[in-house]
């Protein structure tokens, strides 16, 4: 608190006809309260932590997730895969947190018939497109990372773009922060030689 002037400017007034009064005065008007001995030592503010680029922030979502468990069962077989959802409701959180964004862009794309139909007739389309993924330091926009990935996706319907972006997204993740998930996607089935349908030749 401001020192008190009241006491003290009438009793020197009395004493010297103001002159001691007016220099009270002035130095009451400069007084700060920093220049108060308070008995309390001056302690330096703490560091900020050091800004962090992007691979420091993805490493940390690295440490922060480890195992992703098949969450749905599909094909005629019945196996499990891990979908898209599952894999964002592991890292999304994380990723907001450690201040890391990913954005995908459609490269290119193509659709063609795949020759079969369901059992109404309706066309089956493959839908191959080509995405370019950028992760964004969220603090540092022009700290980023670009890579490129493929993938694909059939139906008889308008969801082929939807899912390959799904599909698409998934893998970026998960081979991005190496995030194991139990699938062998290297697994590959025995190659044989096909048959042309209209001649019956086996092709080698």
């Amino acid at each position: 608190h401001r020192p008190s002037l009241v006491g003290a400017s009438a009793g020197v007034e009395a004493q010297d006809g103001g002159e001691s009064a007016a220099r009270l005065r002035e130095e009451f008007m400069s007084y700060t309260p920093q220049q108060a001995d308070l008995g309390s030592k001056n302690e330096p503010a703490p560091e900020l932590p050091a800004p962090r680029n992007l691979i420091q922030r993805l490493n940390a979502v690295r440490a922060s997730v480890h195992y992703i468990r098949k969450d749905k069962r599909v094909g005629e077989g019945g196996y499990l895969v891990v979908t898209h959802d599952a894999v964002t409701a592991l890292t999304r959180e994380v990723f907001i947190r450690e201040g890391v964004l990913m954005v995908p862009s459609l490269v290119s794309s193509s659709v063609e018939l795949t020759g079969t139909t369901t059992a109404k007739g309706i066309p089956f389309i493959r839908y191959q497109a080509r995405y370019q993924f950028t992760v964004f330091n969220v603090d540092e926009p022009k700290d980023t990372l670009h890579f490129e990935l493929e993938a694909h996706a059939i139906d008889q319907g308008d969801k082929a773009p939807g899912k390959a972006l799904s599909y698409a997204k998934k893998y970026a993740v998960l081979k991005l922060l190496e995030i194991e998930s139990g699938e062998d996607e290297e697994e590959r089935e025995t190659q044989r030689a096909s048959i042309t349908p209209s001649a019956g030749i086996r092709e080698q």
